[in-house]
């Protein structure tokens, strides 16, 4: 395994310990052959991880998890949702992070992507992975990047069984990305409710839907700095400089330099107001 650890990166490696996997009658050892098909996509040749796949005699979920993330990391985002589609055709579905890998390629192909998508989401909820919190996480994800369909995002969050914290960052996201404060805001107290921390990825957000309006309301800007604070993210880079930017927009210049005074790191966005 620790030459296996070493072909990484180095097509080459992975060349040589695919000849020696064969020459050793190790093509039946489902754990390496898997491990060399992450091999091969870590070097972006897509060719010779499909062959490897191809010539196996056994397999198993993983194998077709491989191959899809491959794809989907190489960029070769088609490529990923037609295996998908025959990895489905040959009724392997025991392994999400498949489908996960799926939906990632689909952000990426637009009104395509969103068809794929709605399809996939589809046969989630059958198999009841749409509950999953990694799953839907990336459906609100994919929904959104493929045409802010909000409806549709809603609706996978609404499916997940235990939320986390990625969970609910995702959806006010999107709702700080549509500009509506009031829903955005409902989230976030939702989400305190539901018992999740909020990250620094949460009051961003928050501050960006803030950020976003004509005329921010300094008393809200005010509400967010104190929980804020509370949370101990006020000195975070981007949740500071973001705070800097609300509180200038809103011509409360006073607020604006007590939140830079109290960040550790600054940048150009902070210094600039």
């Amino acid at each position: 395994m620790s030459f296996l650890n070493s072909c990484i990166g180095h097509r080459g490696a992975a060349k040589l310990f695919h000849s020696r996997l064969y020459k050793n009658g190790l093509e039946k050892d489902v754990y390496l052959c898997n491990n060399l098909i992450n091999a091969y996509h870590e070097t972006g040749d897509s060719v010779s991880a499909r062959k490897v796949f191809d010539e196996m005699p056994l397999r198993n979920c993983v194998s077709w998890a491989c191959v899809v993330s491959g794809y989907s990391r190489n960029g070769e985002h088609k490529e990923a949702l037609v295996f998908l589609r025959d990895m489905v055709k040959e009724g392997v579905f025991s392994n999400q992070y498949a489908f996960v890998s799926a939906l990632r390629a689909c952000q990426e192909l637009d009104s395509v992507g969103i068809l794929f998508g709605r399809q996939i989401h589809g046969l989630l909820f059958k198999l009841s992975y749409a509950v999953d919190a990694v799953v839907s996480n990336v459906l609100i994800s994919m929904y959104w990047k493929c045409g802010g369909s909000l409806g549709y995002a809603l609706r996978a969050f609404d499916d997940i069984q235990v939320k986390n914290s990625v969970s609910w960052n995702s959806i006010i996201s999107v709702y700080s990305q549509t500009g509506d404060q009031r829903f955005a805001f409902k989230m976030f107290s939702s989400m305190q409710c539901d018992g999740s921390r909020p990250t620094e990825y949460t009051f961003g957000s928050l501050v960006t839907t803030a950020c976003s309006l004509t005329e921010p309301d300094v008393r809200l800007l005010e509400q967010i700095m104190c929980t804020i604070q509370k949370s101990g993210f006020l000195t975070d880079l981007f949740v500071g400089s973001g705070l800097v930017s609300a509180f200038a927009k809103s011509g409360s210049l006073s607020y604006a330099r007590k939140v830079f005074n109290q960040m550790e790191t600054r940048n150009a966005v902070t210094l600039n107001g």
